[in-house]
């Protein structure tokens, strides 16, 4: 396997709002903005070459849109798409499936160009992922992103029929085994789902002779369906047991209130130091671990690259940047900020005590670093070339 860096030029974004409520005291000093507050970052792309295969992660801003959109945003620099994908030996026909971690517009911009009056996928040869839960999200945006969705982006490559969906982690309703039942939870809330799966469980169990708690049977849920869900474990128990007590009266599954909490304070502490729950890490082609996270955007995508006997990490807008490591630094672009420091905390946990390897897509300045914990906390250890691997 070889893995190389595709940079595909340079642009400018406002300084505070990549970093969020951080004072610009603070972050002028590793970044000086210039008279209009503006900083610059990289696309820095990555491609993977491993047997038959050559994978694009991510492909830049692309040159589809005008003057007055581009202007926006300074674009500079000699690098191009084409250009480093020549360096690295290849070009676009060669490159076999294109990874977009998410369908923001400077990170899928590239992988459609003009076509006459139209619009054509850039890499014909190739096979597009996202993922389901991603593509809805971007196609049906919110009034927050919709500027960063762009249709021209987006839409043709669905309608060239080159796109494709990774399998990210099962709905809840998946877990029952009856049809009907499935049916009957498949389009309500995730928390809604959880609450009826435990409840058809013990309603279940209970026709079999069998008596359960719901601390049991939630469990058994989470540990099946990921620990994304734990944070439903409290207030299901108030909603199934509402429910069991007026439907069925004859179970007797309750636990106390000091169980319930014990077992929630229990269940945060056996998975705090996992990198992302089991079923929020999708596979690409049987070779790659995907861990999904939900911060930035829905589903956004950070492929994990097994190089030289390292994990590489493709770290696309969960960490923009070297200087985005201490956790309360959050871009202000962040849909649900409070979630991206929670994942950034999990995330770097796992990269520090397992040396992985993040590389960063903006920054214009550093390829790659390395973590370590600190008294302070997790803190840069180093940054490096990903040719120094």
């Amino acid at each position: 396997m070889n893995l190389h860096v595709i940079d595909t030029g340079l642009f400018k974004l406002d300084g505070g709002a990549m970093f969020g409520v951080v004072p610009k005291t603070l972050w002028s000093k590793g970044i000086p903005p210039d008279e209009k507050n503006l900083c610059t970052w990289a696309m820095r792309c990555l491609l993977v070459e491993d047997g038959d295969r050559l994978i694009l992660i991510d492909n830049g801003i692309g040159d589809k849109q005008d003057a007055k959109f581009f202007s926006h945003y300074d674009l500079h620099g000699e690098d191009t798409l084409e250009g480093s994908l020549k360096k690295a030996g290849f070009n676009r026909d060669d490159v076999t499936d294109v990874l977009l971690t998410h369908l923001h517009f400077d990170h899928c911009g590239g992988s459609i160009v003009r076509h006459g009056d139209g619009f054509a996928p850039a890499f014909k040869n190739a096979t597009y992922w996202s993922n389901e839960h991603h593509w809805q999200w971007a196609t049906k945006p919110n009034a927050r992103e919709k500027a960063s969705f762009l249709t021209e982006n987006i839409l043709p490559i669905q309608e060239s029929g080159q796109l494709k969906f990774v399998d990210v982690f099962r709905n809840l309703a998946d877990l029952l085994p009856d049809q009907t039942q499935r049916d009957s939870v498949a389009n309500i809330d995730t928390v809604e789902s959880f609450i009826t799966l435990c409840a058809y469980e013990i309603e279940e169990l209970h026709q079999e002779g069998v008596n359960v708690t719901y601390t049991e049977v939630a469990r058994r849920l989470i540990d099946e369906a990921g620990p994304q869900f734990i944070k439903y474990f409290k207030v299901g128990y108030k909603a199934a047991l509402h429910w069991m007590r007026y439907e069925h009266p004859d179970l007797h599954c309750e636990d106390t209130d000091e169980s319930i909490n014990e077992q929630h304070n229990k269940l945060r502490h056996e998975y705090n130091s996992q990198l992302m729950p089991k079923h929020n890490v999708a596979r690409l082609l049987d070779r790659y671990d995907v861990a999904i996270v939900n911060g930035h955007t829905e589903s956004m995508m950070i492929p994990m690259i097994p190089y030289k006997g390292r994990t590489v990490a493709f770290m696309a807008d969960l960490l923009p940047s070297a200087h985005h490591i201490p956790l309360p630094w959050v871009m202000g672009y962040d849909t649900r900020p409070l979630l991206t420091l929670e994942e950034k905390r999990s995330f770097l946990e796992r990269a520090a005590d397992e040396n992985i390897v993040l590389f960063f897509e903006h920054d214009a300045t550093n390829q790659c670093a390395t973590v370590e914990r600190t008294e302070k906390g997790i803190r840069l250890k180093e940054t490096f070339p990903l040719s120094a691997l």
